[in-house]
């Protein structure tokens, strides 16, 4: 920077040198249309001295010369100069009212780099404030996932919406508190329906068991009217007290197992629920990103009859529609735009995600670099086959999750996941 502020020269020695330089090169230029190179040349460099002798005998100085020299003192403080600090914006802009009087060049020059400093240092604060921010976001999304696994599968209404509050607005608690209301509906709906399902297959065992007595009944009586004796009297009424507690004895073991089938799964342990809140999260990241996908790729979409599609990429189409958006102007045209671009920013989240640590699928991210690429041109059918190729692979993506979440239910012994329609825990990226 020191150089740049100076001019050409960084010191008034090297300035001297390039002078000197200079009248030899001048000086053999001059011998060349002289026959007499030798002696022109020695005539010619002495008059250069000569004048300079001259010009130091009555206090003349060469004027680049002299700001060169002013400029270096006040470069690094010599001759009781004020030293300027060319790693303070503020420094430099007091040197440069300095400098004004007698250097309005070297002031000016002061001020822009000043200027530039200073921007280079607010965009250093700025970038070092949003790592910070993006940092604490993912250590806050890291311990909420921690807190929830720790939970477990049984938490109540009130300790999730006491974590919703923690780590997330007003508005988001809320929303939190709605959806673990809704959880717990959910919860009470499932146990009436089971208990009134156990209701009715213990009155249809009951009405077996009846039916079963009844049937002993009649037969032991019979058994009693053919009786010839005493001794096979006893024995159909003994007959009849077994075939009883044989009935009694079926119809309890047939309660049990209705009583089992319905008893509630064992939950995940703490570990393989926390994969599995992941899992969830992603799918409901894919949900989002596939139905902000849905519009963009319609309105890139020719037309059956006109063979256009609804948005047109190009050029002077993009500026336009941009500068509609950005002019309050809106049309229907421009906001289909800003969908696009809000599509694609979905694929720089991915990207950027990815690049801070952060695990993606592999054609997930592939195919949002893609989009990237595709989505800075102006080839409307381009970017359509890239949009489409996202949204494949985020669908393909989450079906995988899907299939992760059942097999790792069924390995446990868990019952199903999706097919039962149970509630879910509220993502954190629904409390941001």
């Amino acid at each position: 920077m020191a150089s740049e502020i100076l001019g050409l020269f960084t010191s008034p020695e090297e300035y001297q040198m390039r002078q000197q330089q200079a009248q030899q090169n001048r000086a053999l230029q001059f011998a060349q249309l002289n026959p007499f190179e030798k002696a022109s040349y020695g005539i010619y460099q002495g008059a250069q001295q000569l004048g300079g002798a001259t010009a130091g005998l009555f206090g003349m100085q060469d004027p680049q010369l002299r700001k060169i020299s002013m400029r270096q003192q006040m470069l690094t403080g010599a001759g009781g100069a004020p030293r300027i600090d060319l790693n303070d914006p503020n420094s430099m802009l007091r040197a440069a009212e300095i400098a004004q009087e007698f250097d309005p060049e070297f002031a000016q020059g002061l001020i822009v780099a000043a200027n530039d400093l200073a921007k280079n240092m607010a965009d250093m604060r700025a970038k070092s404030a949003t790592a910070a921010k993006t940092q604490a976001e993912i250590d806050r999304e890291n311990q909420y996932r921690k807190e929830v696994a720790a939970l477990g599968p049984e938490a109540t209404s009130d300790q999730l919406l006491a974590l919703a509050s923690k780590y997330g607005s007003i508005d988001k608690s809320l929303t939190a508190l709605q959806t673990a209301e809704s959880a717990r509906a959910e919860r009470e709906r499932k146990k009436e329906e089971k208990a009134e399902k156990f209701a009715i297959e213990r009155e249809k065992i009951k009405a077996k068991q009846e039916s079963e007595d009844k049937q002993i009944e009649a037969d032991r009586k019979a058994a009693v009217l053919a009786a010839t004796n005493k001794k096979e009297i006893n024995d159909a009424n003994n007959q009849a007290r077994l075939d009883r507690a044989a009935a009694e004895k079926r119809a309890t073991a047939q309660l049990k197992a209705v009583a089992d089938s319905l008893k509630p799964s064992k939950p995940l342990s703490a570990g393989l629920q926390k994969e599995e809140i992941s899992n969830l999260e992603s799918i409901d990241k894919a949900d989002a990103q596939l139905k902000a996908l849905d519009a963009p790729i319609k309105n890139l979409t020719p037309d059956p009859t006109t063979k256009k599609p609804f948005l047109e990429l190009g050029p002077l189409e993009n500026v336009f529609n941009y500068g509609r958006n950005v002019l309050s102007l809106s049309s229907e045209k421009s906001r289909a735009y800003e969908e696009l671009k809000s599509a694609i920013d979905t694929a720089v989240n991915i990207k950027v995600s990815d690049e801070k640590g952060v695990q993606t699928d592999a054609d997930v991210l592939r195919q949002a670099k893609a989009l990237i690429a595709a989505g800075g041109g102006n080839d409307s059918e381009v970017t359509r086959q890239a949009l489409i190729r996202f949204r494949d692979a985020v669908q393909k993506d989450k079906d995988n999750k899907m299939k992760l979440i059942e097999s790792r239910r069924k390995s446990q012994g868990v019952e199903p996941y999706f097919p039962s329609g149970g509630s879910r825990v509220v993502p954190f990226s629904e409390l941001k």
